[in-house]
């Protein structure tokens, strides 16, 4: 199908949307203190509350303190955190700093504090667990990764119907521009929604539904054989990525694993 002169600029933006390095938004979405890992003496990171007592304080309570501390730090910070007066910073003030602590390391670390009991978990060997936030992307999400292969089962066909009325020789390219619209849904989603961030991903999805740009290739995938079933896969898949995130989320907050994975990929409640 020919594309009209707005068409084409439209490609061309997305086309340079795709080399631009795109701000991750699950990270964005976390408040400041979550969004970086800062190793433990960094200036920046919060402290212990009882670095924040008085040296008369610290003199009569240090000892008891640290052993309190080692056996119970959230104990610890209850009793704690009432006496001082803690400095502004970037941090959690809905959280006390062991609760602090122990949503950082579920975010960032490879181990995390084990929900079950003393001791952590290694996120490599437990796929309960979901991948660190910045790693939160389209691929993990088993929806998306099912509206991948069938999109690309599309463009296959359509690359052979091609070559196979093409003269001998011939070659349609990987991305070939002479291939039909219908095979536009697997360029995207290869170049917007597998390693853009769950979010990203969403929205990505929700424009190639909504965005006028794209009706022809709507219109053309619907008129092939399997297309329309193709288009009825990104909306259950749009809700997975937005559930995938709720749950990422509650699981960073709260230590409580996910249903929804399994196999490091997100397959929602089964």
């Amino acid at each position: 199908m020919k594309k009209s002169e707005k068409q084409l600029r439209a490609f061309i933006r997305e086309a340079l949307d795709h080399v631009i390095k795109q701000p991750n938004l699950v990270k964005r979405s976390l408040p400041h203190t979550y969004q970086h890992w800062y190793t433990k003496n960094a200036p920046n990171r919060r402290k212990l509350p009882e670095d924040y007592l008085s040296a008369e304080q610290k003199e009569k309570y240090d000892e008891k303190l640290a052993v309190l501390r080692a056996e119970d730090g959230k104990q610890t910070d209850a009793l704690v955190e009432p006496l001082i007066n803690e400095p502004p910073g970037f941090y959690d003030k809905s959280k006390g700093y062991t609760d602090e602590m122990e949503m950082i390391a579920r975010i960032h670390d490879e181990e995390v504090p084990n929900p079950d009991g003393p001791g952590t978990v290694d996120r490599n060997f437990d796929d309960r667990i979901p991948p660190f936030m910045l790693n939160l992307r389209g691929y993990t999400n088993n929806q998306v990764y099912n509206l991948f292969r069938a999109a690309e089962n599309i463009w296959i066909k359509t690359t052979n119907e091609r070559m196979e009325s093409m003269p001998a020789g011939s070659d349609v390219g990987f991305f070939g521009q002479d291939l039909a619209d219908r095979t536009r849904l697997y360029k995207y989603i290869n170049n917007f929604v597998l390693e853009r961030d769950i979010i990203k991903a969403a929205d990505n999805l929700e424009k190639y539904l909504s965005d006028a740009k794209y009706e022809e290739d709507r219109q053309d995938l619907a008129s092939f054989e399997g297309g329309r079933g193709v288009l009825k896969m990104i909306r259950p898949a749009i809700k997975s990525l937005k559930d995938q995130y709720a749950d990422t989320m509650k699981y960073y907050h709260t230590g409580e694993m996910p249903v929804g994975y399994s196999d490091n990929m997100y397959y929602g409640d089964k």
